[in-house]
């Protein structure tokens, strides 16, 4: 079957992420067509989906800067009403597919979106996994996904800026090689608002304090350590040593919380209290990679724990900064940590539906509304 903007609605429910005719009468001019939102283009034109956070100077108008921070450049971070629209796209993809349907073709003119970011189709073909067969079905709903890449590609990159966040590159990657993982997709954590970012570590980290095997908290210590090199960051206390919001938290008993042991004894000694190796084992190979990623998870739950006491140091020069300029700062130095994390923990079995749907209140996920309002 088949909803095309300018039809009725059909017989039955309407659909949540697919926009139908709307008219009101509007004399003396007649009926009149509203709140169709905006193309992708002009939303993409006109509502900033990526910051660039200037730490050239200090206080650059509505441009955010970061408190604290010594590396004088410039950062790229997706901005919320960006994310507000990629988690809306992709989160009706997942309705449509738990709904049954798919959709044969997705462009750039399939989309509308609204001032809040809010995005519903238009001018779509629905299909059913009924009339297609499982097959056929899923290879419409993986090319769907790759729609979804191609539009975020586009928004994330074609804005003036030219620069992809890093962590958004995690998911467009996600999408367009990782079907499986869909799931994950309109809750990844590039797409976290950053008011919520700490607490979506808070629950990823207490999974590894409660629930997690010993060998899958290795595997996910190993695999951010080499996603940081990937990005050229052969020693994440660099970073932090730059900015002294974070270097606070860091010093706080010389940092001897955090540092790698030297090579030898007492590398081995931490191992053999993680449980990684027993003294009879050899010293492995990636062990202090593992040893690394688990001192990081602890500066960094140490960070949440006492951001508020950084702040208020900090705060003695009588700057207005409060606590999510702090998780700005946590975003830009370890951008893609808390992606590598979650897609590993799903990966490993850990987000599971339930965990899943208890994560969607993090990422204001709901059932899509809008007011339709001549926009």
């Amino acid at each position: 079957m088949a909803h095309f903007l300018g039809m009725e609605q059909p017989l039955g429910p309407a659909l949540p992420y697919i926009l139908y005719d709307q008219f009101v009468l509007d004399p003396p001019n007649g009926p009149r067509c509203v709140g169709f939102g905006s193309s992708w283009a002009d939303f993409i034109n006109n509502r900033n989906p990526v910051l660039q956070v200037d730490n050239t100077t200090v206080g650059a108008g509505n441009i955010p800067d970061l408190p604290g921070e010594q590396y004088v450049g410039f950062f790229y971070l997706a901005s919320e009403v960006g994310k507000n629209a990629a988690r809306s796209l992709l989160w009706n993809l997942k309705m449509m597919e738990d709904d049954g349907y798919c959709l044969v073709g997705l462009v750039e003119d399939n989309v509308r979106v609204f001032s809040s970011g809010v995005v519903l189709f238009r001018n779509v073909q629905l299909e059913t996994k009924l009339v297609l067969g499982e097959q056929v079905y899923l290879d419409h709903l993986e090319a769907n996904y790759h729609s979804a890449e191609v539009l975020l590609r586009m928004m994330f990159s074609d804005n003036g800026l030219g620069t992809i966040p890093d962590d958004i590159q995690h998911l467009l990657d996600l999408l367009q090689n990782n079907f499986a993982d869909r799931p994950v997709f309109p809750i990844h954590a590039s797409l976290a608002p950053l008011i919520n970012h700490s607490h979506v570590f808070k629950e990823f980290h207490d999974m590894f304090l409660n629930d997690m095997d010993d060998a899958d908290y290795f595997t996910i210590c190993e695999a951010v350590i080499a996603d940081l090199r990937v990005f050229g960051v052969n020693d994440w206390r660099h970073g932090v040593g730059q900015n002294q919001l974070l270097a606070r938290t860091y010093n706080f008993r010389r940092g001897n919380d955090y540092r790698l042991p030297p090579l030898g004894g007492p590398t081995r000694a931490a191992l053999v209290g993680m449980g990684v190796i027993t003294w009879n084992d050899p010293t492995p190979v990636n062990g202090d990679d593992i040893l690394d990623g688990h001192k990081m998870f602890i500066f960094l739950r140490n960070r949440l724990a006492h951001r508020i006491e950084a702040l208020k140091a900090w705060n003695h020069l009588q700057l207005a900064f409060d606590a999510i300029h702090t998780e700005r700062v946590v975003l830009v130095k370890f951008q893609r940590v808390l992606s590598v994390i979650q897609i590993n923990l799903y990966q490993l079995g850990y987000l599971t539906p339930d965990v899943l749907y208890h994560l969607r209140m993090l990422f204001n996920i709901g059932p899509v509304t809008t007011s339709f309002n001549n926009e």
